[in-house]
């Protein structure tokens, strides 16, 4: 049988998921998974335990910890990382606030998931796969053999897919809605550059008022009987420095001049390069990348942070 391109996604979310999603309370799990070479796994775990709070693995992945939290406190408890631009400088300022594009990554930044981790933890390959995620995003490994690895040992199905989007509605990250509808009401066009699946993000896409050509992405491929078959290498994001080509596209197409890429990972900062994003902005409010947050050009904890410099300007 040969295998054909299916990417699983509707052009719209369907009700149902979107009813899901809108009535799941914004940051109601927290997660601690990997704060890079700190130390900072006690101290959080005794934050969360003294405010009536529960440490449990999802999916049977010890290897991925979430909280649930009564309380539902800003992110912005995370430890900070020292040495970081928690405040941009006059240039990223006017840079952020004059964008022409903005470009969000995904997982662990747009929403609170690490998507792959999910459905692996779903497919009961969770801890393998989370470890493969991490070096991805800490940059010790190539992306594109970290994404053919993990794919290899989730061995994801079409059915594996559309039975794990019908149970994990995302998770949208706090003041994301609002921040997308400033942008676009500014007259910023507003994109999504992710190593994930568009099996998974265009319909958080839709939910946001993101066109779909406006989503950077890769698609599992199927065999005709809905077995997994691999994926589409030719997607950008599929390979290295992919975000990068990903922002350097979408300025020639659209003739931008400014253009910010808003992400947690290794991946998101090489998108920072001649041609490509003109700044990239660091966000450690799911999961803290010292080594990340040392290269950004404002380092934030809080998504609403950027919707206010955005506000606060004359």
């Amino acid at each position: 049988m040969k295998p054909c391109v299916q990417c699983c996604c509707p052009e719209v979310a369907p009700s149902s998921y979107r009813s899901q999603c809108q009535s799941k309370p914004l940051f109601d799990l927290r997660r601690h998974r990997s704060i890079e070479a700190l130390g900072h796994t006690k101290p959080l775990v005794k934050l969360l335990s003294g405010s009536s709070q529960c440490l449990k693995p999802l999916g049977g992945c010890t290897g991925l910890q979430h909280f649930r939290s009564i309380a539902c406190s800003s992110m912005t408890e995370l430890p900070r990382a020292a040495g970081i631009n928690s405040e941009p400088s006059k240039e990223v300022r006017r840079i952020w606030e004059t964008a022409q594009a903005v470009c969000f990554d995904v997982d662990s930044t747009l929403c609170e998931d690490e998507s792959i981790d999910e459905l692996a933890a779903f497919l009961n390959v969770g801890e393998a796969v989370a470890a493969l995620t991490a070096s991805a995003m800490g940059g010790s490994v190539l992306f594109q053999d970290a994404l053919k690895a993990r794919l290899d040992l989730m061995q994801p199905s079409h059915q594996d897919v559309q039975r794990f989007l019908a149970s994990h509605p995302p998770r949208i990250s706090q003041g994301i809605p609002e921040l997308v509808k400033a942008l676009q009401g500014r007259g910023c066009q507003v994109f999504l550059v992710s190593g994930g699946f568009r099996a998974i993000i265009n319909p958080i896409a839709a939910m946001l008022g993101i066109p779909q050509d406006h989503v950077f992405a890769n698609t599992i491929l199927f065999q005709e009987d809905g077995s997994f078959a691999g994926f589409d290498e030719k997607e950008l994001t599929s390979q290295g420095g992919g975000k990068a080509s990903a922002a350097r596209l979408i300025k020639e197409k659209y003739d931008f001049s400014r253009l910010v890429m808003v992400g947690d990972g290794a991946t998101d900062l090489e998108a920072r390069q001649p041609g490509g994003a003109d700044i990239f902005i660091g966000y450690g409010g799911v999961v803290e990348r010292p080594s990340i947050a040392s290269k950004a050009d404002w380092y934030v904890y809080d998504i609403r942070d950027l919707n206010q410099a955005l506000q606060s300007r004359p």
